[in-house]
């Protein structure tokens, strides 16, 4: 050691981090500063020098020297140094010494060392309280070393559930996402939850929410690799939700660059009464939900609509928010690692008559085929409607990629089409080979040929 020194870390990674990394690498910053140890009464003595400060990289489970020694240069009060090419990995500790090359000398520093760290992918949590994690029930989620959490984010922690100290978070889907994204990819993955129960999209335009997180983002030197959203309960009864989300989505990338978001439609809301202005509202906004992954680039949906085992009448138990946690994952590891394929929902695309009472729907991304559970015709879920109103179904047909509808009377007017609609549909269609739910969809217009025209 050296005699009436110490190492007093500035800037590097912390305990159980998970560094974002490029291509399979990450350049680490690390700055120090050196004061004087009142404390230190040794009788052994090196001559302090600001020539022979060094730090490297060491893997924890194997001693191996990951990055070479790098010399840590003066720059004012500090003492700077860029280790670059730093593999994704870990566990790895920081290592400081005092090495002079001439004289064979290498010595440890003081040093309060950094631990546990790793060079991963991170992602952010945002939206409210399906995103923070309500769910309840009786599974068992293990912890895993490599898979961490900014714990309200504040400091780094191993990720283990619940994600928050807060009383009100339960179990999340994201320790189930993160471990099918690990498994996958070899790669660490960090979580930076900063969802919050019951919180409206006005809290994530510029509010305290959104405020909260890139405050701590700037405070931990953190960069991430895409936003993982759900959130929409608190807006259904709130006009103009499109215009305020992709302002939010503006506001997040001017911040933190143009990040990729993943997002759900809402789930089923269970309702003690009926009425019908319920069923009307979260259409609208899950039709906002998918339009949007439509209007804004590298900004994906997902269905949860068939999320129907619940801790309440809201939010999704653990064995719904596991699903969706491995759907959300294959969905990711699609779009932003090449790996697999069929992770997205079936989706309505085209809509036509093919007789005056004959209505022919043509869905993308379909795996296999679209299946229907049996439902009865008068419980199918796809409506349609015209200047009169509901337009009731003598049956329908199912087969492939496609649904056809064959109405009970003649349509009067613009006919339009809605899958899966209200606060909760009875029965939904899903592609047969990933299991994965149509979006849902409202006023989907049906396009009249040469033949059955107005």
């Amino acid at each position: 050691m050296v005699k009436g020194k110490i190492l007093e870390i500035i800037k590097a990674p912390e305990n159980w981090e998970i560094v974002q990394q490029t291509d399979g690498f990450a350049d680490i910053e690390i700055e120090v500063k050196i004061r004087d140890n009142a404390d230190d009464d040794t009788d052994f003595e090196i001559p302090f020098s600001d020539e022979k400060i060094y730090v490297r990289i060491v893997g924890e489970e194997n001693g191996e020297f990951v990055t070479p020694l790098g010399k840590l240069e003066k720059n004012g009060d500090f003492y700077c140094c860029m280790l670059e090419k730093v593999p994704c990995g870990g566990p790895y500790l920081l290592d400081f010494a005092l090495f002079d090359r001439k004289n064979g000398v290498y010595l440890p520093l003081i040093a309060k060392r950094r631990r546990h760290f790793y060079v991963g992918d991170v992602y952010i949590i945002a939206g409210q309280s399906n995103a923070a994690g309500m769910g309840r029930g009786f599974i068992t989620e293990e912890a895993e070393m490599g898979i961490h959490i900014l714990r309200d984010m504040q400091c780094w922690d191993i990720a283990t559930q619940p994600f928050s100290d807060l009383d009100y978070s339960k179990q999340s889907m994201f320790l189930a996402f993160a471990k099918r994204l690990k498994r996958a990819t070899g790669c660490p993955v960090g979580l930076i939850p900063a969802a919050m129960g019951g919180a409206p999209l006005s809290r994530w335009q510029k509010g305290d929410l959104y405020q909260k997180l890139i405050n701590a983002l700037k405070a931990h030197n953190i960069g991430a690799k895409a936003v993982l959203w759900y959130q929409g309960c608190s807006d259904v009864w709130e006009d103009g939700y499109p215009e305020r989300f992709k302002k939010f989505v503006e506001n997040l990338r001017a911040d933190l660059g143009n990040l990729p978001i993943f997002t759900f439609q809402l789930n089923g809301q269970k309702f003690k009464e009926y009425e019908e202005e319920n069923d009307l509202k979260f259409d609208i906004l899950r039709e906002a939900q998918r339009r949007a992954a439509k209007e804004i680039e590298k900004l994906y949906v997902l269905p949860a609509i068939d999320a129907t085992v619940m801790s309440d009448f809201i939010h999704n138990a653990k064995a719904s928010n596991i699903m969706l946690g491995e759907r959300l994952a294959m969905q990711v590891l699609d779009k932003l690692y090449g790996i697999g394929k069929g992770a997205d929902a079936p989706e309505i695309a085209k809509a036509y008559f093919m007789a005056e009472r004959e209505i022919r729907l043509e869905f993308e991304n379909v795996t296999e085929f679209l299946y229907e559970f049996n439902a009865p015709v008068a419980d199918f879920p796809i409506k349609a409607e015209d200047d009169e109103g509901a337009l009731a179904i003598a049956d329908y047909a199912v087969s492939g990629d496609t649904v056809t509808l064959f109405l009970k009377r003649a349509p009067k007017g613009e006919v339009y089409l809605k899958g899966q609609s209200g606060s909760d549909p009875k029965n939904i269609i899903i592609d047969i080979g990933t299991q994965i739910p149509m979006l849902c969809f409202y006023r989907f217009k049906v396009e009249r040929g040469a033949t059955f025209g107005n």
